[in-house]
């Protein structure tokens, strides 16, 4: 090869490198605004259809649960309507209308009822699957999901902030986000309890226009209901 031959192709591949490192640091993002693309894609959301698989482990226990399902959920708004929101999986079916959440086992074949409580303490889909409490702050992780089927673009950490809820809900929190939509693909959960949670999103329908009535439960015939509600207030006469 010629020494003019050489020269001209060190100026093609100095060109391209200079280039794609200046759209790079164009490009590059800090890990608060992944979080507020997330945020803002979520909050456009009127409702939405996924399915998941949940692997569960218990650490006390070492027991460990996998399954799959589908979540839907219909966003509440500001004027103190909670989201509503239906979560069926083969073992169970939890649904609530932000009033009333319903807990059907087909293998007990049992139902409870009881008032829904929006307890920052504890953990809830609607809150962790779909959207991002403000109260975190995030850091970039150099890891990547375990399999091909999630098409993640950034890893990261999200560490709430002290004296918040969910400081005293969460002891470790990362998500694995899709710059194509700005949308979750895999989060990983672990409680104060040293319970893990971790859901693989698979697929995602949004604004179908869910109706109301979605999110309400009919008791299929032969199953035992209990009702906590009543139970509760007996035991407060008592």
């Amino acid at each position: 090869m010629s020494r003019r031959i050489f020269y001209s192709f060190y100026l093609i591949f100095a060109t391209a490198v200079a280039f794609f490192s200046f759209s790079s640091a164009q490009t590059k993002l800090e890990p608060a605004q992944v979080l507020d693309n997330v945020r803002e894609t979520y909050e456009t959301l009127e409702d939405i259809t996924a399915t998941f698989t949940e692997e569960v482990t218990f650490k006390y226990t070492n027991v460990h649960q996998s399954l799959t399902g589908e979540f839907q959920m219909k966003r509440g708004n500001l004027n103190g309507i909670p989201n509503k929101y239906r979560i069926h999986t083969e073992q169970q079916t939890i649904v609530t209308d932000g009033i009333t959440v319903w807990s059907y086992s087909p293998i007990n074949k049992q139902v409870l009822i009881d008032d829904y409580n929006d307890d920052s303490k504890t953990f809830s889909p609607d809150k962790f699957l779909f959207s991002i409490p403000n109260d975190f702050q995030a850091v970039f992780l150099n890891e990547r999901p375990s399999s091909p089927e999630i098409q993640s673009d950034y890893a990261l950490k999200l560490i709430p902030r002290a004296g918040t809820a969910s400081a005293a809900a969460v002891k470790s929190f990362k998500i694995w986000v899709s710059r194509k939509d700005w949308s979750i693909r895999k989060i990983e959960f672990i409680d104060m309890n040293e319970t893990q949670r971790t859901y693989t999103i698979h697929s995602r329908l949004l604004n179908l226009g869910l109706s109301d009535k979605h999110f309400s439960f009919t008791v299929p015939n032969g199953v035992q209901v209990v009702d906590l509600r009543i139970l509760k207030a007996k035991a407060r006469r008592h």
